[in-house]
């Protein structure tokens, strides 16, 4: 297994499987940020999909410097939507925060441990040290 840092979803948002698929990749520890690549989006949309804990609506039309930028901008923690969508691109965000409190590390290695994985499984998909994992364990709980 590969962990990703920004997953992005091209999404056409004309039917609910995109937002089942936010939905997948957000509770996926391996998924990373989660981002939509879209056309076009309603605000109640929008607002479902960064209350389901999508960090980014990045316009189809976005020139590459500004895909770039977002995605550097969703890496770092923050939330970005593109100025088409109303947004000011990158949105004042908790840093490296989950709306859960814990970070994204720490998100990740405990909905590892949820789904079964041992310490040894966690660090080796991670490229952590074993004991980085068990350090990582007191935090979370």
């Amino acid at each position: 297994m590969v962990w990703v840092d920004v997953t992005l979803i091209d999404a056409t948002l004309k039917s609910g499987q995109e937002m089942a698929a936010v939905a997948d990749a957000v509770a996926d520890p391996l998924a990373g940020a989660v981002a939509l690549l879209v056309w076009e989006i309603s605000p109640r949309l929008l607002d479902t999909a960064i209350h389901m804990g999508c960090r980014g609506c990045i316009s189809k039309s976005s020139s590459s410097q500004e895909l770039a930028s977002a995605i550097r901008a969703i890496h770092g923690g923050g939330v970005f939507i593109s100025e088409a969508f109303g947004g000011s691109a990158q949105l004042a965000g908790s840093g490296t925060q989950h709306r859960s409190g814990l970070t994204q590390r720490e998100s990740q290695i405990i909905t590892m441990i949820a789904r079964g994985y041992t310490n040894a499984e966690i660090a080796k998909t991670n490229y952590l040290s074993y004991d980085t994992v068990k350090s990582y364990i007191p935090s979370v709980y």
